[in-house]
């Protein structure tokens, strides 16, 4: 408004309004303190951060077969096969009955220490205190399903509405025991996130493979073969 005003008693210096400049000048001040001022109160939201995981024990609610088919369930955000793996580099968000729904989720596969095979769900969110933002943590949903013999993950997590947006984030972690093999459906590629193997092969090269287990690390058992067969 002000550069219009100003523009308009450039072309028509008869119109110019006394003190009007100067009333614009101290609007855009006040603005400007308050914009400051709400950057400060948002930063502080985002000061503290604080996780919360939970180990389910998978072995112990049915899981019990040596070869564990991982994938990757109905997708809210419609993401393709195709660009399924770069997907996480995305801004996906929605709002559904009072909560936020967010399609990002990271997914790792690492070593158990014993020989059962668990699931470790890691969520975290920010808040101006540790304890604000171990609540905004707690308050996050994650689900996935299972069999005797593969697990099926979610590709969202969704969080209450009245949270607001606090950097909340979900992190799954497989731990696999030495002897187990695990196969990574193509569906996988929506989660995966640089998953150490012995073979250092790019994520979205290790589905539709079988991966054992070893003292080393993650083995492939059929890269070779593949490799001969093209």
């Amino acid at each position: 408004m002000a550069l219009a005003y100003g523009g308009a008693v450039l072309l028509f210096p008869r119109f110019k309004v006394p003190y009007l400049g100067a009333s614009f000048f101290g609007l855009w001040f006040i603005g400007l303190i308050l914009a400051i001022m709400t950057g400060f109160s948002v930063g502080q939201e985002f000061s503290k951060e604080e996780k919360v995981t939970n180990s389910v024990i998978l072995s112990d609610q049915g899981l019990n077969s040596d070869t564990i088919n991982l994938t990757v369930g109905h997708d809210p955000f419609g993401i393709s096969i195709h660009r399924a793996y770069y997907a996480n580099n995305d801004f996906m968000m929605k709002e559904e009955n009072r909560r936020v729904i967010v399609g990002n989720v990271e997914f790792d596969i690492q070593k158990s220490s014993g020989d059962q095979v668990k699931l470790e769900v890691r969520k975290s969110a920010h808040a101006r205190s540790h304890e604000e933002a171990g609540i905004r943590a707690d308050s996050i949903k994650y689900n996935f399903s299972m069999d005797s013999s593969s697990i099926t993950f979610d590709p969202f997590f969704s969080y209450p509405q009245i949270d607001l947006l606090r950097d909340q984030e979900v992190r799954l972690s497989s731990r696999i025991p030495e002897g187990r093999i695990v196969h990574l459906d193509p569906t996988m590629k929506r989660i995966m996130d640089d998953i150490e193997n012995v073979s250092n092969m790019y994520d979205p090269k290790m589905v539709n493979h079988y991966w054992e287990m070893r003292p080393e690390g993650l083995t492939c058992l059929d890269c070779e073969e593949d490799s001969e067969k093209k």
